[in-house]
């Protein structure tokens, strides 16, 4: 998280606010090849930024991966670590 809130001042400032059909839908297609479950979208409640962080859109795109049920079940342990850690690699793909 503070590696992300860090590197805000990286992203473009005015970009652009749409997205185009043929771009969304290769993303969606990349998402599924990366295997990311259900992708959806959204705009952003302000209530749910933490203080003193800035955020650049009011909209956002929303990736989930499906987590082994059996090891998470194992909390805590190495194996259910090792399977939060295996998604939130899969999702920071770029």
């Amino acid at each position: 998280m503070h590696e992300s809130a860090k590197n805000i001042e990286k992203n473009p400032h005015e970009g652009k606010k749409t997205i185009d059909v043929d771009i969304l839908i290769e993303m969606e297609g990349y998402g599924k090849k990366l295997g990311v479950s259900s992708i959806a979208y959204t705009k952003v409640n302000p209530n749910f930024i933490f203080k003193d962080f800035e955020i650049l859109y009011d909209n956002a795109v929303i990736f989930t991966m499906e987590m082994n049920k059996e090891l998470i079940a194992t909390n805590p342990s190495i194996e259910c670590s090792k399977e939060i850690f295996r998604t939130y690699a899969g999702l920071g793909v770029q």
